[in-house]
């Protein structure tokens, strides 16, 4: 019986010792990555190849549901989230207000909609909603167009999307997450306008339309990565965050994704750090790119969340009601444009006697924002369609 004592004690010492936040971000980089490229990956086989997604909205929703599920449906969740005890929730909680509270220029707002005749649980609201951007409310499903305006309202004010939620959701539905997202991309060095031109888009040997190019020449990250068959440069933003920028070398934009698989994000970055700032001859489409995903239960379902989504789950946490996600739907709006701050003059650095690289962005490529410190994937998507932006 003493040695039981003991054994207990140690456990909870370490769980303690190790639940800082230097250790909580290291754990959940992997369960974080492997989500976020599983379905990047599936919703660029789903889309065609031309999207914008935001893959740690998604994951946070589902962690916000693992505050209501029980039994198999909260293991369901933590298998595919990777969620972690409790301790270590309370500081991820801490990491992402701090992500979406310091980036102006990125605002997001998740909604968990709920019947208002269900009662949802007061110990529910009060977890979920200690993130800065989710809010539970309880709408009237009986009055379908009075409650979208309600919803697509509190999601307008915080990100500036406008009517993300249809009426036609409240129909047979007890549960919904409406989640929207936007981000206009401020570079650390911004493009100057006055090079910007209209030039040809490719797909292959085939033009297929034309794209206002943006243009630089500079020192940046570059490596050629064969593991994923594509050439990766970082132009880094303000916040400390990076948009990356994956062009084909080999096989189809469709697959990149499920190439990425293979790495992690470190990996970029490490062989960043080894080959060095290579001086770089850019040339980037201005672009705006918008996705509406309605179709993530079936995605999610799809990487081993099922039970959420049937009647058999259990989501008593949430209400004692029986109650199941019927709808889930994410609206992502993304500018990428010359402007950027706190611009850094790097013509008088340029050594003439260095060939500089070339990267030509004039046909299908993948890119993605990151969060640099804990490598969570803040927007994804593919470009493939080009349009005079």
């Amino acid at each position: 019986m003493r040695r039981a004592v003991f054994l207990l004690s140690f456990c909870c010492y370490s769980l303690a010792k190790n639940c800082d936040e230097r250790s909580v971000t290291a754990y959940y980089k992997k369960p974080i990555y492997e989500f976020s490229t599983g379905l990047l990956d599936r919703v660029s086989q789903e889309t065609d190849g031309h999207f914008v997604c935001s893959p740690i909205s998604t994951w946070v929703q589902l962690v916000n549901l693992a505050h209501g599920a029980h039994g198999a449906t909260l293991k369901q969740i933590w298998k595919v989230t990777g969620h972690g005890k409790p301790c270590m929730q309370k500081i991820l909680r801490k990491t992402l207000n701090s992500i979406y509270g310091e980036v102006n220029n990125y605002k997001s707002q998740s909604l968990v909609i709920v019947d208002k005749y269900l009662a949802v649980k007061k110990s529910f609201k009060k977890k979920v909603e200690k993130l800065k951007t989710v809010k539970v409310v309880s709408l009237d499903r009986d009055t379908p167009y009075e409650s979208a305006d309600q919803a697509s309202e509190i999601i307008e004010r915080a990100t500036g999307v406008r009517n993300s939620v249809d009426p036609f959701e409240f129909k047979l539905t007890s549960l919904i997450l409406a989640d929207a997202a936007t981000f206009k991309a401020a570079w650390r060095q911004p493009f100057d306008p006055g090079f910007t031109t209209a030039e040809p888009f490719y797909h292959g040997s085939a033009k297929v339309g034309e794209v206002n190019m943006m243009s630089s020449i500079g020192y940046f990250n570059y490596v050629n990565l064969t593991a994923i068959n594509a050439e990766v440069i970082e132009l880094p933003c303000v916040d400390d965050r990076r948009m990356l920028i994956f062009l084909p070398t080999n096989g189809t934009i469709k697959d990149l994704f499920f190439h990425m698989k293979r790495i992690r994000i470190a990996t970029i970055f490490n062989l960043f750090k080894k080959s060095g700032n290579k001086l770089v001859v850019l040339k980037l489409p201005r672009f705006k790119i918008s996705s509406e995903l309605v179709n993530l239960p079936e995605l999610i379902s799809d990487m081993g969340v099922k039970y959420i989504f049937r009647a058999s789950g259990n989501l008593k946490g949430i209400s004692e009601f029986p109650i199941r996600v019927n709808r889930m739907k994410q609206v992502v709006d993304l500018e990428v444009t010359e402007e950027g701050v706190a611009g850094e003059i790097v013509q008088n650095l340029i050594n003439p006697k260095v060939e500089p690289i070339k990267f030509e962005v004039n046909r299908p490529f993948a890119f993605m924002l990151v969060d640099r410190p804990t490598e969570m994937v803040l927007f994804a998507g593919v470009y493939s369609i080009p349009t005079m932006y």
